[in-house]
């Protein structure tokens, strides 16, 4: 299964993100920051694709924004990250 990374624009709006999604969405999980992503020490949603359009609905009907939305994709080298829209 695939996953997603949700990057937010600051820890406070991922935290409140997290709190909003896992009440749905329990396996939804708050981590750190991929270092492939940016040396920031913040927080994003790592979440299963087949909850990503629901998950974006949730964010959006509850007026929390995201910065970007990355498809995580393991390989042989690690995990690497694919920007989507």
């Amino acid at each position: 299964m695939n996953e997603f990374i949700v990057t937010f624009q600051n820890t406070h709006t991922a935290m409140q993100a997290h709190k909003t999604v896992r009440k749905h969405y329990p396996e939804c999980q708050l981590i750190p920051l991929p270092r492939a992503l940016g040396n920031d020490c913040g927080l994003v949603l790592l979440i299963e694709e087949s909850n990503l359009k629901n998950i974006r609905k949730l964010l959006e009907g509850n007026a929390i924004s995201f910065e970007n939305l990355y498809e995580k994709i393991e390989t042989a080298k690690g995990a690497k990250y694919d920007k989507k829209s």
